[in-house]
């Protein structure tokens, strides 16, 4: 099994995800900076050499600190340059502009997306591709194991990550089960902001409404997804305006759903407003 490097801003979802990864017989270690991640895979390649086992994969956050997903690729590769990386991050959420272009010079690089609408990203850090397959080195244990979750710290962001993996690999029972249980959390954590100025928990709420609704698009399941669509879109309207990126991604996905559904006149409304 594959030798994982879990990099996240979270201790509890990257010793929630820790342990999953290791029910499947992976071996993991974790990170909260990216110095910390770039020194143990310079250490692990140096140790390497002497026959230790070196890192086949990092699970990254698609932000640490202040890095967004280009600079963390960057700096990963820079210390391993045939390290693979799966980056995490929001279905509506957009990647880096740094991080959109395919190849970028010496270090190579092609970014692909998983499926359709999945949340999850992988960048190779070679110039050639390499295969979904071959890149989540069948992360997962079964779904028949997710009862062993009920030990684990449920917080809504662990829940959703591990969500977006099982969604990843087409799992869509597990996935919808885990995206429902994130969703739970979420709201939970909503309420115990009530009476506070921090009300980060919604932008959660609305995250996993829109990975929920990314699952039921890939199934075909259009008439479940428009409602959850609907709902994450009017959450980050009200926390970030109208013209946001996070609007424009949930709008041009919404478009997509409306597409697939033969209804032009939605599709031509979402159009003109993007535009306007």
């Amino acid at each position: 099994m594959a030798r994982i490097l879990i990099l996240g801003n979270h201790p509890v979802e990257r010793q929630g995800m820790a342990v999953v990864l290791e029910m499947a017989g992976h071996s993991c270690a974790e990170a909260d900076t990216l110095h910390s991640a770039t020194q143990q895979l310079r250490q692990v390649g140096q140790a390497g050499q002497l026959g230790n086992p070196r890192f086949d994969l990092v699970l990254s956050d698609a932000r640490i600190g202040a890095a967004g997903t280009g600079l963390i690729r960057k700096l990963l590769v820079d210390a391993c340059n045939d390290i693979r990386i799966l980056v995490l991050k929001q279905a509506g959420d957009p990647l880096d502009a740094s991080s959109d272009s395919g190849n970028s010079g010496e270090s190579g690089g092609k970014q692909e997306l998983t499926v359709t609408t999945s949340p999850l990203h992988w960048l190779s850090s070679q110039f050639s591709s390499v295969s979904r397959p071959d890149a989540l080195v069948v992360l997962l244990p079964e779904q028949d194991s997710l009862g062993m979750l009920e030990s684990l710290p449920r917080t809504a962001g662990m829940l959703n990550k591990l969500a977006v993996l099982y969604h990843s690999q087409a799992k869509f029972a597990a996935a919808e089960k885990l995206y429902r249980q994130a969703l739970e959390a979420a709201a939970a954590e909503v309420a115990d902001q009530a009476d506070q100025a921090d009300q980060s928990g919604r932008g959660e709420v609305a995250s996993i409404l829109n990975n929920l609704a990314g699952l039921y698009t890939d199934q075909k399941r259009y008439s479940d997804a428009e409602p959850l669509y609907l709902q994450s879109l009017s959450l980050v309207e009200a926390k970030y305006g109208p013209v946001h990126p996070k609007v424009t991604k949930r709008l041009m996905l919404l478009s997509y759903l409306y597409r697939a559904q033969g209804k032009g006149a939605e599709v031509e409304a979402i159009s003109r407003r993007l535009i306007g």
